[in-house]
């Protein structure tokens, strides 16, 4: 006879598997400062790659300005506050990148070891 109660265990089990846990066991598959390091890599590179297009659109958007001005302007003076907006963009959002990636893996850590209880002790009922 099918006891009833294991089968809704395995299938709770089966559908966090095939749901929301299957992002915190790939999350789970790293270490901590693995993970993070690579959450961050990812950040650096998307915010890098924003600030340059971000950076064309708005010479783009006053191309007829610049060619008339080009003579007059302080290059090392706009470099300068580039670099700094940059640098001040990147730790910005290198820090919630950071914290919100050790949040996540926090988190995907309960939710396994839950996961990981459950299916054992559905293993030891046997």
């Amino acid at each position: 006879m099918i006891d009833e109660e294991r089968l809704h265990a395995m299938i709770r089990l089966s559908l966090y598997e095939n749901g929301v846990g299957k992002d915190d066991l790939r999350i789970r598959k790293f270490f901590r400062g693995d993970y993070v390091a690579l959450e961050l890599l990812k950040a650096f590179f998307s915010v890098t790659i924003g600030y340059v297009l971000i950076f064309a659109l708005a010479v783009l958007m006053n191309v007829s300005f610049i060619m008339t001005n080009i003579a007059r302007m302080d290059f090392i003076y706009i470099g300068s506050w580039l670099l700094i907006g940059y640098i001040a963009l990147m730790g910005l959002y290198l820090c919630a990148v950071y914290m919100a990636a050790f949040i996540r893996y926090n988190r995907a850590k309960r939710n396994v070891s839950r996961y990981m209880a459950k299916l054992s002790r559905l293993d030891a009922d046997k």
